[in-house]
């Protein structure tokens, strides 16, 4: 029982060190505000893990979402609209798992599955290659991942924007941290297992991020180019960090036209005690 609850404390901190980061990076570049991030963070460590029943299942951030979760926002206007399609997707979900429906992914071939997760990789890429550079894209283009396509051709312009915005400081951490992901990986000590590269690497470019800002200003990275966490000092900051799904426009993309405003308005009206008669 000792093993078991030790075993699992150890491994429970990895996967906080790895979900924790990874959760705000998506939520970051998805566009969305971070405490989303952290959020569904919780929800799919604790909550899925929980319900779930099973002792191998795999719930929690995935680097994939982002293009989804952008394109969803795109196409329905806001955050809120896009929880309330993440509310009806869940939904189906737990249809859809009552249903036993999880044996169809067998049905799928798996050089789709490694098409479209290199498709997204190569988004996830090109989006931080401004960021590798020093430039969040707040001016241009690179503002808006899907802003780098036109039509079906993938458009390289934007990258032009770097040459005049390139931060020296933002390289350094840039090869740096791939320079730490790369050895950590090949480090045959027993306790790597334990600490992720992605962690270390966080650490010792915070911490030359701060010596820029001590002894050489010039290569600091200044608050635009940092994560900003939202802090939380109150229960009160914690409910305004909250946000909802907006269920007034679900009739909209359920029925798109008036016709279909006034059917759903009809169908949801109560009946007269005469219609009932």
């Amino acid at each position: 029982m000792f093993n078991i609850i030790k075993n699992d404390f150890f491994v429970s901190i990895v996967v906080c060190l790895i979900a924790l980061p990874l959760s705000l990076g998506i939520a970051l570049a998805s566009g969305v505000p971070l405490f989303s991030g952290i959020l569904t963070a919780v929800i799919g460590g604790v909550v899925v893990g929980i319900i779930s029943g099973s002792s191998v299942s795999v719930s929690g951030p995935a680097a994939g979402m982002i293009t989804l979760v952008i394109t969803a926002i795109n196409q329905l206007g806001s955050f809120q609209a896009f929880l309330l399609a993440l509310l009806f997707a869940g939904i189906l979900q737990i249809i859809m798992g009552l249903c036993k429906a999880g044996v169809l992914a067998s049905f799928m071939p798996s050089n789709v599955i490694q098409g479209l997760i290199t498709a997204i990789g190569m988004i996830i890429i090109i989006k931080q290659i401004p960021l590798a550079f020093g430039y969040d894209g707040s001016a241009n283009p690179w503002g808006n991942m899907l802003d780098a396509y036109q039509g079906m051709v993938l458009d390289l312009t934007p990258l032009l924007y770097l040459i005049k915005h390139i931060h020296f400081g933002a390289i350094i951490i840039s090869v740096v941290t791939l320079i730490l992901l790369i050895i950590w990986s090949k480090i045959p000590a027993k306790f790597v297992k334990f600490v992720p590269g992605a962690f270390i690497a966080v650490i010792v470019t915070t911490l030359i991020n701060w010596g820029f800002s001590r002894f050489i200003p010039t290569l600091y990275l200044d608050e635009q180019l940092l994560v900003r966490v939202p802090k939380i000092n109150s229960m009160q900051d914690l409910v305004s960090q909250l946000q909802f799904p907006d269920f007034s426009l679900w009739a909209i993309y359920l029925c798109p036209n008036d016709h279909g405003h006034r059917l759903v308005r009809n169908l949801i009206k109560p009946r007269s005690r005469r219609a009932i008669k």
